[in-house]
């Protein structure tokens, strides 16, 4: 037999010294011959021990119009599920030609093997919701900050003009400022989701589907990469868009004494937007997250 891991880490304390010895299995005495990868499910179960089909004696295995077996295959290299088809297709015409009592009629089908997980992608796709909108408040709080932040910097930003710098230099100056940032907050989601994943997945409510399954790999960084590089270029170009290229001397003597007046007002209206808008995301945020438990 070959043990599942689980059970070879539950009754052998995952001891190698488990290969080769016996083990007894409905009154019958079975040599274990190798264990299981951790990751290995059938159906989206986990098995305790695998036996070669040919050493179990049952008496409906020697019934040919019982069919009681499922078969799993891999298909070999440079196959098809069509060429998989055909092929068993053939079998099953020969069975059925040969053993017409049991086998008349009936033949293979061959299906992908995909895992049972329910009903829970909508579950999932409101969760995804939730966390866009929560991205979303985030990308708006920090597009604020840094407009304030920008209106603040005139002076800054018209010295850098009037020592030469052009208006895509002083651009990408603000652009990569944001990058940065965004980078950087994309870096400690990561690491909080590294750190938060299993006691989310243990403290989710009801049964997730293949929940040993969850984990973080590299198409989750690349994607929070990609957001966060996206939220950063995009919610950062409003202040590098208002960097100043006109101007310049009312700019250097105004310094930081002054606000200007088309300044403070696109200033207070974009706040107000922010706040209202982020209310809008932050009571549907937490309308999804209502959906999500009672689901």
């Amino acid at each position: 037999m070959i043990l599942g891991y689980s059970f070879w880490q539950r009754h052998f304390g995952g001891r190698p010294e488990a290969l080769g010895m016996s083990v007894v299995l409905d009154q019958k005495r079975y040599t274990v011959i190798g264990i299981a990868p951790a990751d290995f499910r059938l159906y989206g179960n986990e098995p305790d021990v695998y036996t070669p089909i040919g050493q179990d004696t049952a008496a409906y295995l020697q019934n040919r119009s019982a069919h009681p077996t499922g078969v799993v295959a891999r298909l070999r290299p440079g196959a098809t599920l069509a060429n998989a088809q055909s092929e068993l297709a053939l079998i099953g015409r020969h069975l059925s030609e040969e053993y017409a009592d049991t086998n008349g009629g009936r033949t293979f089908a061959v299906e992908p093997l995909r895992p049972e997980i329910g009903d829970v992608r909508s579950t999932l796709w409101l969760l995804m919701g939730a966390v866009s909108l929560v991205l979303l408040i985030a990308c708006v709080n920090v597009a604020s900050l840094l407009l304030a932040r920008a209106v603040s910097r005139d002076r800054e930003l018209s010295m850098r003009a009037a020592l030469g710098a052009s208006r895509s230099r002083l651009v990408r100056q603000c652009l990569t400022e944001s990058a940065v940032l965004a980078l950087s907050g994309g870096a400690l989601g990561i690491l909080l989701a590294n750190i938060g994943i299993r006691p989310f997945v243990a403290l989710w409510p009801g049964s997730l589907p293949r929940a040993q399954e969850v984990h973080l790999d590299w198409r989750v960084m690349l994607f929070t990469i990609s957001v966060s590089l996206l939220s950063g270029l995009l919610f950062g170009l409003a202040p590098a868009l208002r960097s100043p290229a006109h101007g310049l001397e009312q700019a250097l003597r105004a310094g930081a004494r002054t606000v200007s007046g088309t300044a403070r007002r696109l200033h207070s209206a974009f706040v107000i937007s922010e706040i209202a808008l982020a209310v809008v995301l932050l009571v549907a945020a937490g309308m999804l997250g209502r959906t999500l438990l009672l689901l």
